[in-house]
């Protein structure tokens, strides 16, 4: 889906584009691979800047360092999250008033994120966060959001209603995998940016839900103060801030149940219709997916 629309007046106090997840699909990969491109600017992954009161302040700040050339962006999972986090879309109305942000959503084989999303969370031990039992067979009743996070069309659908079709780049998280660098190409012409930078490591896979270090109750105390926010964070770079997690933190713990062939159908007939949808959202001739 190739998008055909100029280029945004040039602005600070709004993204040009925003990659709205879906979580576990590769959005961290694609953070970095962004970030490298000399004419993009970015906020921290994750910053959640259009969910504060108010975001055109919050951006404004965000981008007070960025050149007048680059093209401002977020990437941000938690934008498809519906219906738990159903202030983002009517913010991002308010916030560009009829101009046209470009909107990217990798999405994955909904069975495999539903179980990636379980196993993320089941292993952390983040005390913002209701725990999740390490059995996924005893989690679906009880935790809406595995299955819902995974309804593709039921996410971007409300994106399209606010800021059309030719604004919205669905990418499928296996085609970027396998293949990174036709992926980057077809996301840097959709921004109407240059091929020509491409990032040096694109072997290399970022937030992997078997080997994401463990944030600790003590390092997210240590995270939440004063002297790490606003004296030694911004002293570090993206990857030093990775390799330092990776040497401190721990693993995930490989106390994990798969889940039974039961299960997996269960979740596979709950996403049935939306893959459907998705299909024609995406004018597919085939399902983005061959669920059975």
């Amino acid at each position: 889906m190739q998008a055909n629309f100029p280029l945004m007046p040039a602005t600070q106090n709004r993204p040009d584009f925003i990659v709205i997840g879906a979580m576990k699909c590769g959005t961290t990969t694609l953070y970095h691979d962004l970030l490298s491109h000399p004419d993009i600017f970015l906020t921290d992954k994750e910053s959640n800047l259009l969910l504060t009161p108010d975001p055109q302040e919050s951006y404004s700040k965000a981008y007070a360092k960025a050149d007048e050339k680059q093209l401002c962006g977020e990437v941000c999972p938690d934008y498809s999250k519906l219906p738990d986090l159903s202030k983002a879309i009517p913010n991002a109305k308010k916030l560009f008033s009829g101009a046209t942000p470009r909107i990217i959503y990798l999405v994955r084989c909904p069975l495999a994120r539903t179980l990636s999303h379980h196993r993320f969370v089941s292993s952390r031990r983040d005390t913002r966060f209701p725990t999740m039992p390490s059995d996924i067979n005893q989690c679906l009743a009880d935790h809406p959001e595995l299955i819902n996070y995974s309804r593709y069309a039921m996410q971007i659908r409300p994106w399209i209603d606010a800021f059309g079709k030719d604004g919205v780049l669905i990418l499928r998280f296996e085609a970027f995998t396998q293949n990174r660098i036709d992926s980057l190409k077809q996301i840097f012409t959709f921004l109407g940016l240059s091929n020509d930078h491409l990032p040096p490591q694109l072997n290399q896979i970022h937030n992997r839900s078997d080997s994401r270090p463990v944030l600790t109750p003590t390092w997210q105390r240590f995270i939440a103060t004063k002297f790490y926010r606003s004296l030694l964070r911004p002293l570090l770079t993206l990857s030093l801030r990775d390799k330092i997690r990776a040497l401190v933190l721990p693993k995930p713990s490989s106390d994990w149940t798969s889940p039974s062939p039961e299960t997996k159908q269960q979740i596979i007939d709950l996403l049935r219709d939306d893959v459907t949808e998705l299909q024609q959202i995406m004018e597919l001739d085939s399902p983005p997916w061959p669920l059975d």
